[in-house]
């Protein structure tokens, strides 16, 4: 009996986050920019997205669109004014 329960817990453990999905993101660096954008890309549409700029960002140039093919998205930069960019 207490293998099951034992079995049981787990199981809904696993399953809880495999579904859990976070959509804020802490940015301090270029690295972290470019997790944040490639989570926001990947995270489909008509979602809400949070950036939080906690340092000196330098956003790579580039001529596609900073967020790729997703529609209907909504995306709140919060920080100290410190990115350097362009958003397309």
């Amino acid at each position: 009996m207490k293998k099951g329960l034992i079995f049981t817990v787990i199981l809904a453990n696993v399953l809880v986050l495999g579904f859990s999905q976070s959509n804020s993101w802490v940015v301090n660096n270029t690295a972290t920019f470019i997790e944040a954008v490639n989570g926001i890309r990947n995270g489909g549409n008509n979602n809400k997205y949070t950036i939080i700029v906690t340092g000196n960002v330098s956003i790579p140039a580039s001529n596609e669109s900073t967020f790729g093919t997703v529609n209907g998205i909504t995306i709140t930069m919060e920080g100290l004014n410190k990115s350097k960019g362009t958003f397309r």
